[in-house]
């Protein structure tokens, strides 16, 4: 599949500005990423209670990495805990092929019953 998409991307006549303009936009969500809206400031902290009681039934997620592991700390009305959730190269890995899976979605003469089965991998 990666030799197909090399080879589509050599046929293009754009293939290096379609390669810096994939690269800056690649920065730019990165950039955004960490924007933060507001003034940055709080009012009042809420406690992991209240927090709790607000959730209703869904769930507050954040993730972080430690070393080469990433855990995540779940809140729900339940309670709250920390996970392990899997190691940075497992992420990079499936970050990596989802990557290939929605290149080979975005190509347009790709038969429909492929693009159904890439679909449904996702």
């Amino acid at each position: 599949m990666t030799s197909q998409l090399e080879h589509e991307e050599a046929a293009s006549e754009n293939v290096e500005s379609l390669r810096k303009r994939r690269r800056a936009l690649q920065r730019e969500i990165r950039g955004r990423s960490w924007a933060v809206q507001g003034t940055g400031s709080v009012d009042e902290v809420p406690t992991t209670a209240e927090m709790r009681v607000a959730l209703d039934g869904t769930a507050l997620v954040t993730t972080f990495g430690i070393d080469d592991e990433i855990h995540g700390i779940v809140l729900t009305r339940r309670g709250c805990w920390m996970q392990r959730l899997t190691t940075m190269a497992e992420a990079e890995r499936l970050v990596r092929r989802i990557t290939a899976d929605l290149d080979a979605l975005a190509l347009s003469h790709v038969p429909e019953p492929l693009r159904d089965s890439w679909r449904a991998i996702l």
